[in-house]
């Protein structure tokens, strides 16, 4: 009987040990899991004007005048990230400088409050003048 006893013995610290091995390896598990899943997770990076949009439109208003230009295939506007802006609208292709400082942008002489900006849209909005001289125009873009 003593040697089932003892064998009993050995058993449960034999289970034991297995027992506390599987929690370790499980804990790790775990903790890899976590690590994982948390490097992986998307970025909540702020959206960027720099890149290529498509030309949704461009509204012009003034006093007593009012136009929606709407963008044919292939327009684009490409804010490059060396300062270049690359634009094709109606067929015409240039290329020109451009800064962005906060939620302005100033290109081809002309200051632009950025409106909307999102990962799959933005709007560009300026004018210029006051009164019956005012002019407003508006860059509907997107991804």
């Amino acid at each position: 009987m003593e040697t089932s006893n003892h064998s009993n013995g050995v058993y449960l610290k034999n289970q034991r040990v297995r027992e506390n091995k599987m929690k370790k390896i499980l804990l790790f598990v775990m903790l890899l899991a976590t690590v994982a899943m948390t490097s992986c997770s998307k970025d909540s990076a702020k959206p960027t004007l720099v890149g290529k949009w498509k030309f949704v439109s461009v509204v012009y208003k003034s006093a007593n005048f009012s136009e929606t230009i709407n963008g044919s295939t292939g327009d684009y506007m490409d804010f490059k990230k060396d300062g270049k802006l690359e634009f094709r609208f109606q067929g015409e292709t240039e290329t020109i400088d451009y800064t962005i400082s906060g939620s302005k942008v100033l290109f081809d002489g002309s200051t632009y409050s950025i409106t909307n900006l999102t990962s799959s849209a933005a709007s560009l909005y300026n004018t210029e003048g006051s009164g019956s001289d005012k002019f407003e125009q508006t860059v509907n873009l997107k991804k």
